[in-house]
């Protein structure tokens, strides 16, 4: 299965719970949805995005 198909099966399941009222109406279905997705592929932790976490968590620690 391709990571657009597992966004797509994934998106769908989360819309029906959220219409169900089985999720926060607040939750973003398509971010969580393509993040999940992402992370099934893997393909959500790229370096980029491990810099990004390294740089922002050494500025909160003020390093």
């Amino acid at each position: 299965m391709t990571e657009e198909q597992m966004y797509a099966r994934i998106l769908e399941e989360l819309q029906n719970a959220k219409d169900a009222g089985r999720l926060d109406p607040d939750i973003r279905v398509e971010k969580v949805a393509r993040a999940k997705a992402q992370i099934l592929a893997g393909t959500y932790e790229t370096p980029e995005r491990i810099d990004a976490a390294v740089e922002g968590i050494m500025e909160e620690l003020g390093l």
